[in-house]
């Protein structure tokens, strides 16, 4: 847990300061499967099925992000912060899923990374109060180089490296935006599904984590001779 909690800091300030956005993405995924090792070795419920739902969540919203990525490079063959600049005015679509994945990415609440981090973070919690605390830093941290990116590339007067005439997304950017965002949504709002298909196999794991330890601390009393 002490590892995955230096990934999730480390991972956190190193993209705060990226001027590339691909570095930031590759930070930023360090910092998240922080999350996914603090709430794999918190051994409980709660942090097993958290993390087992934020490695299915990066699918869609890391996935979601690499791909924005390749949206901004096809338009200005750079994802350098200089490259970019209120981008929002020539390109409504692209700055409004850029935003939505964006936000699903740090948890925001009714997005599926929400749910896998608020279940990480209840398992961390049960398992350790001081490391929970440690980790809540880095969804701050998250929120914190996300929307400072965004606002620099994406809002403000138009930078002086924006070509003129840039088009927005194209019929089958928009069909793999919009198809990503309907699987964040879903989950984030449903998850259900998702968590009934891995409740047994964790039921599994928990159940035999307290055998093991119910038969360990057993092994340890001392034996009576009468």
């Amino acid at each position: 847990m002490a590892l995955g909690l230096a990934a999730i800091l480390y991972g956190a300030i190193m993209a705060l300061i990226q001027q590339d956005f691909r570095r930031l993405l590759a930070f930023s995924s360090i910092s998240h499967l922080g999350f996914v090792v603090i709430g794999l070795f918190a051994l409980n419920y709660q942090g097993l099925q958290g993390s087992l739902l934020t490695m299915i969540n990066l699918g869609f919203s890391t996935a979601g992000l690499f791909f924005i990525a390749g949206f901004l490079y096809s338009r200005q063959q750079s994802t350098q912060l200089s490259s970019f600049g209120g981008m929002a005015k020539q390109t409504p679509l692209l700055a409004s899923f850029f935003l939505f994945i964006g936000l699903a990415s740090i948890g925001l609440p009714g997005t599926n990374g929400f749910v896998g981090e608020f279940l990480i973070l209840l398992g961390t919690f049960k398992a350790n109060w001081l490391y929970g605390g440690i980790a809540v830093t880095g969804v701050i941290f998250g929120a914190a180089y996300f929307l400072w990116y965004y606002e620099r590339s994406m809002l403000g007067p138009l930078g002086k490296s924006v070509k003129d005439s840039m088009s927005d997304l194209h019929p089958r950017e928009i069909l793999i935006a919009a198809a990503l965002s309907v699987m964040i949504l879903w989950i984030g709002l449903y998850p259900a599904p998702f968590l009934r298909m891995m409740n047994g196999s964790v039921q599994a794991l928990v159940d035999r984590l307290e055998g093991g330890t119910v038969a360990s601390a057993e092994s340890k009393q001392p034996i009576r001779v009468d």
